[in-house]
Parts: structure tokens; sequence; C-alpha cells
């Protein structure tokens, strides 16, 4: 729900900017180019930050609102494009420890992007009197996905247990606490 919520709210202008990026990264992988692909959703990723950026500070301005806005487009950027390069296979067998840890920074920095774009967008979406309701149900979905330890992608790389891990439970009781305290914070500020 955040990558749509993201991918929407820059308009016209950078919602044709990441579809024209996705089918340039979709017809590289498919002939095979794997480091164009790579390269094209990146710099779609990139391109897209910088849009946003740009729309947050000129609707904000350089205030702590506008800069929060600007830090968490390219926070969610940043982890669209290590979703993405963790779907390259050419990626995940050159590197399987790098894979791991960066699965396991996607893990921890989820709650912080997706619940500010949720927040905000269940405001913009209805009313102010009823969006409580709207982010209790986001905070309820992200606590049922975050509460449990997940395993890692890449099976042949263990923890010392022997058990591979993305999200180890201390991870995932720090993720639900942050979906449920950073709302408030957000409001706050």
């Amino acid at each position: 729900p955040m990558v749509a919520v993201y991918l929407s709210s820059g308009g016209s202008l950078l919602l044709g900017l990441a579809v024209f990026g996705v089918l340039v990264t979709y017809t590289l992988d498919l002939l095979q180019v794997r480091e164009g692909a790579l390269a094209a959703m990146w710099g779609t990723l990139l391109s897209l930050a910088l849009g946003h950026v740009v729309n947050s500070l000129m609707l904000f301005g350089f205030s702590l609102l506008g800069l929060l806005a600007a830090a968490t487009s390219v926070l969610a950027a940043a982890l669209l494009g290590t979703w993405g390069s963790l779907n390259f296979r050419s990626i995940v067998d050159q590197f399987p420890e790098e894979v791991v840890t960066l699965e396991r920074a996607l893990f921890a920095a989820a709650p912080f992007v997706a619940t500010p774009v949720l927040s905000w967008s269940s405001l913009a979406l209805d009313v102010s009197s009823r969006a409580h309701y709207w982010v209790g149900i986001v905070l309820v979905s992200a606590h049922v996905l975050c509460a449990a330890p997940v395993r890692a992608s890449l099976a042949r790389v263990h923890e010392p247990s022997g058990a591979p891990s993305a999200c180890p439970r201390g991870a995932a009781a720090l993720q639900c606490v942050a979906s449920l305290a950073l709302p408030p914070v957000f409001r706050l500020v």
C-alpha cells in the first residue's frame, strides 16, 4: 500500500516517469541485460525521489514538516530500490551475506517509511474526524505483518543458531513498537 501512495502522490508527471522506468527495467530484464535493468531501476527511483523532494519542499518549504516529507520520500525510494535489487538473482548469487544484511535493513527501516506515508494518506483520504479509524486499521495490519520473526529469503546464509532470519524476534518487536508509536509522533510534528 505504501508504494501505491508513494507513486500516486507525486502527480501525473512522476507517475508517468515511474511507469516509463518500470517498462524500461522490465524490457532490459527480459532481454537479459541485468546490469542495465538494475541501473534503469535505480535511475527511475532516484528521479522519483528527486521529484518528491522538490514537491515536498515546494509545498511545505524548509519547515520541519517539509524536511520530514523530503526525508521520507528519499528513504521510501531507497527502500524500494533495495527491495528491487534483492529481486535480481545475480546479486543474490554474488553477494549472499550482503543480501541478508540488506534484507534486515529493509525490515528494520520499513516502519519509519510506511507509517508516516500511510498516516498522511489516511488524513488526505478522509476527513480528519475519521482519519484515526483508518490509521488504526493500517497500524493493526502493520502489527499483524511485523509481529512475528521473518525467515530470510536466502536459505544458504544462516544465523549462528542455524535458522536464517531476516527479522529476528527483537527487531520484530521494535518494528511493532515503532509502527504503534510513530503516528502520534508525526501527528505532534
